[in-house]
């Protein structure tokens, strides 16, 4: 039995120790990607905050442009009625208006974009967020190879058992041919018995003559 073994084992139980190693590694990844998307829906609450508090901050940002805008035109109107203002003055304060308003349209401009922006966020929620639909994907993925490699191990597992099935067989039919050439010699006459010994005795040294 041993001997069987040795002869049709080795390539069968390499196979399943490579599918364990294999399924093993797949079940460390799919652990991975678990904490991962644990991470990405922290993440993801935290931008979903963050994207609120900056629409806050930005309408807070809208009525100071707007209160700037003001400020300049105070300016511009104080040094225009100024008898003693230089032409170079009220330049800077026209310019100085000129800036407060288109500081003011680029405010609002950022700021329709990040309204429209935080309300898909919002509606979307932390699970609907990008980086967790990309984790879940993740997941799925590792799960499927998990399962791929738990049906490879399965197989490897089923070539064991084909290649043990194999050497009984042959090891059943050797023990079979061994038991008709018993009886085919108990059979025979002492000396007949001793005559058949001597030939099978002497088969060793007639294949080292060929």
């Amino acid at each position: 039995v041993g001997i069987g073994r040795l002869e049709a084992g080795p390539d069968a139980q390499r196979g399943v120790a490579d599918a364990e190693r294999s399924l093993s590694q797949a079940q460390r990844a799919a652990r991975q990607v678990q904490e991962e998307l644990s991470s990405a829906r922290r993440q993801a609450a935290r931008d979903i905050a963050d994207m609120n508090a900056q629409l806050h901050q930005g309408a807070l940002d809208q009525k100071q442009a707007a209160l700037d805008i003001k400020q300049a035109e105070v300016d511009l109107a104080a040094v225009r009625s100024d008898p003693t203002a230089t032409q170079l003055q009220i330049q800077q304060a026209d310019l100085a208006l000129e800036r407060a308003r288109a500081s003011a349209e680029e405010q609002s401009m950022q700021q329709k974009r990040l309204a429209a922006d935080t309300a898909a966020a919002n509606k979307a929620g932390v699970d609907g967020a990008d980086v967790v639909v990309q984790a879940r994907e993740k997941i799925r993925q590792a799960g499927e190879q998990v399962t791929e490699q738990e049906r490879s191990l399965q197989d490897a597992h089923r070539q064991v058992a084909d290649a043990a099935r194999q050497v009984a067989e042959a090891q059943s039919s050797a023990a079979v041919q061994t038991s008709k050439v018993d009886t085919a010699l108990s059979k025979l006459s002492p000396n007949a018995r001793a005559f058949v010994g001597t030939l099978q005795s002497m088969a060793p040294a007639w294949r080292d003559m060929k």
